[in-house]
């Protein structure tokens, strides 16, 4: 996310005269599903706002990766 956010903004700032609006969807088409779906969740509305959300679902799926195979953590029956 921290390369794809990087990228996007040096690709934004050589585009000046594209909305907010259309910078915000286009920056959401281009998170992988599972990051975009936690991002809409979170609802963040400024393109900044979305970018650093991004980053803290990464950490959170990455921190959260092995848990499903394990039953997520909790007490086993």
């Amino acid at each position: 996310v921290d390369d794809f956010c990087r990228e996007f903004v040096s690709l934004a700032t050589n585009s000046p005269e594209i909305s907010e609006t259309v910078l915000e969807m286009a920056f959401r088409i281009g998170l992988q599903p599972k990051i975009r779906s936690g991002v809409k969740l979170m609802g963040p509305r400024s393109l900044e706002k979305m970018m650093s959300v991004a980053r803290l679902v990464e950490e959170w799926a990455h921190a959260t990766e092995g848990t499903s195979e394990t039953g997520g953590g909790g007490p086993q029956r």
